[in-house]
This record gives structure tokens, C-alpha cells and sequence, in this order.
């Protein structure tokens, strides 16, 4: 998706309402559907099962609410079973892949990170930074086991979330990336209060029902801070590896151009994504 119109960089709420109908038009026939079933059920349910089948066009403060509350009780839920998912998958990666590997100390790093993340109430996003070379060559979205990459998605509210898991959470990271550029440029008090629930939504943030909209801003604030930090480790470590002319395991020409800030190959976003994702599970 283009982020530019006639030389100049749109307004993100150009850009919202382009990929919002987009999404509608997707969703139209399911959601009708979705709607009169919750006449039957409950809407409770409908946002529970099949979170992403209503389109945004029927929404209503009803639907918010039933969205909010549902969101909130599955990341509780969701995020201790990701994380021993992640935890697992660390540690079936061979030692001797490891001893082998072009990053330096990658058996301790491994363990680094294994004890950050048994103890969440601990780490911070950025304790993950510096993790980054690590989890680009061994641990990123494109090597992790399916099972990993589908609980990812069902902690970030995706429909059906065993469905082509690691494209569309590789669409997820870009879209954060390029999303949380657009907050930063537009300023996040451009926002409505509607746009601030679906942005923290989006992102996977916690929510507080006695949030006040000035402190849900400040989350998306600190997430597109923390998004910035990511591109410029991920950045750094390209031009480090460009500079050794170190070959990749993998060639692709699937490439992600994030605005005019910078532009990422496949195993970049990859391993962008899943610290993403990681850092969802753990605030």
C-alpha cells in the first residue's frame, strides 16, 4: 500500500479510511451474517469467535464495548500461553546450530532471553533491542514453528488465526510500522477517541476500561517510540552485515518500504515482526 500521494506523505486518516473499507468490503457478507447471530447469541460471542467479521461500518459504542471486553479477557489469557510457546520453541532450537552460528555468543543469548522471558513482570520492550541479531538469525517470524506464528495471531485478535499465519503477521508488522510513522507525524491528538481504541486494538495494548483517552494516547505514543527504536536497531544491523558481506541464508525479493525511513527484505521484517509480537505478550 502506497503512503504517498503526489509527492507528498497522506494524512493517516486518508490512510485509515482506505484500509478500513478495504477491510468492509472483506467482511460484508460474514458480518450481515455475524450481526444477526448475535440477535440469536450474544454479541459477546460473535465479538469472541469472529472479532474481525463485523465490518467497521456498523459499529456502534455497543459493539465497541463487546470488542473491548473480549480483547482484554483473551490477551490475559493468551499472553502466558505465547510466551511458554516462545520459550519452548528457544529451546528446541540444536545447540549445534548455535555454536556454529555468525552471532557471536548465540548459545548465552539464547538463555538471555529464555530468562527474560519467564519472568514478564521484569522485561521491558527494550530489553529486546538488544536481542535483535539473535532473533534475526535464529528465532524470526519466517523459522518459528506454526503453532508459535498461530498463537501470535489469535493474541492479536486475527480471525482465524491458523489461516495463513505468517503472511499475515508479517502485513501486521508492516502496517505497525507504517501506522505508528503516521501517529508520530500527524500527532496522536488528531485522533478521535473511536481511533484511539481501534489503533490500541490493533497493536494488541492492554486495555483499562477506566482509561481516559489522554492515557490510551500516551500508550500509542510510547509504542510508536519503541517502533522507531526497532528500525533503527534493525537498520544498524543491516549496514553492519552489508559492511562484512555477510551472506543470507535465504534470498527473496519481497521487500518492505517503510515510508521514506527505510527499506527491509523479508528476514528483516521477520525478525522486526516477531519482537513485535513478543513485546505484545509481555506489557
Amino acid at each position: 500500500m502506497s503512503v504517498k500521494e503526489k509527492g507528498q506523505v497522506s494524512k493517516r486518516v486518508d490512510i485509515r479510511h482506505f484500509v478500513r473499507t478495504k477491510q468492509d468490503f472483506a467482511t460484508l457478507v460474514p458480518g450481515i451474517i455475524c450481526l444477526v447471530a448475535s440477535k440469536l447469541t450474544s454479541l459477546q460471542s460473535v465479538m469472541t469467535y469472529a472479532p474481525s467479521l463485523i465490518p467497521t461500518v456498523f459499529y456502534n459504542v455497543e459493539i465497541w464495548d463487546a470488542k473491548v471486553k473480549s480483547a482484554e479477557a483473551l490477551r490475559t489469557k493468551q499472553s502466558r500461553i505465547v510466551l511458554d510457546q516462545v520459550i519452548a520453541s528457544l529451546n528446541a532450537i540444536p545447540a549445534t546450530r548455535l555454536k556454529s552460528s555468525r552471532i557471536m555468543s548465540a548459545e548465552r543469548k539464547r538463555t538471555m532471553l529464555v530468562e527474560k522471558l519467564s519472568a514478564p513482570e521484569k522485561i521491558k520492550e527494550s530489553d529486546l533491542l538488544d536481542l535483535y541479531p539473535f532473533i534475526h538469525a535464529h528465532f524470526n517470524i519466517a523459522t518459528a514453528p506454526s503453532s508459535l506464528i498461530s498463537s501470535f495471531g489469535k493474541l492479536l485478535h486475527f480471525t482465524a488465526p491458523a489461516l495463513l499465519p505468517r503472511s499475515r503477521l508479517l502485513r501486521w508488522g508492516d502496517w505497525m510500522l507504517k501506522d505508528d510513522l503516521l501517529i508520530k507525524k500527524d500527532g496522536v491528538a488528531s485522533l478521535s477517541y473511536i481511533e484511539v481504541l481501534e489503533a490500541i486494538y490493533e497493536r494488541g495494548l492492554a486495555f483499562d476500561q477506566v482509561d481516559s483517552k489522554p492515557a490510551m494516547a500516551k500508550a500509542l505514543v510510547q509504542h510508536a517510540a519503541f517502533s522507531a527504536q526497532l528500525m533503527e536497531s534493525a537498520t544498524s544491523h543491516k549496514i553492519r552485515m552489508s559492511s562484512r558481506k555477510v551472506s543470507k541464508n535465504a534470498k527473496s525479493d519481497v521487500t518492505f518500504a517503510i515510508m521514506d525511513k527505510a527499506v527491509f527484505d523479508a528476514q528483516d521484517m521477520a525478525a522486526i515482526t516477531m519482537i513485535l509480537a513478543i513485546s505484545r505478550a509481555i506489557v
